[in-house]
């Protein structure tokens, strides 16, 4: 897993927005400068209009159920986003 600081974030959404993505991201550290972060990608991956985010509670999310969302196929066209809030 590559480790991108918050200096290279800029490169990071500019291969979002060019369909060159990762499948996962993990966001880690200050609370205020992970979600702006986590949000400047969503904005990247859903600027085409294909996407959907499914945000989860972190203070209330069962683990294995997010994992299996994950790890399951959407029946629905275009790319989805599974946001996960204040995991623990």
């Amino acid at each position: 897993m590559a480790l991108i600081s918050r200096n290279d974030l800029s490169s990071l959404v500019r291969e979002a927005a060019s369909e060159e993505i990762q499948q996962v991201y993990l966001f880690f550290g200050e609370r205020y400068l992970c979600k702006e972060s986590a949000d400047q990608l969503q904005k990247a991956l859903c600027d085409s209009g294909k996407g959907t985010v499914n945000t989860i509670d972190g203070e209330a999310e069962d683990p294995g159920q997010t994992l299996a969302r994950l790890m399951s196929f959407s029946l629905l066209p275009g790319r989805q986003i599974l946001r996960v809030n204040d995991s623990r």
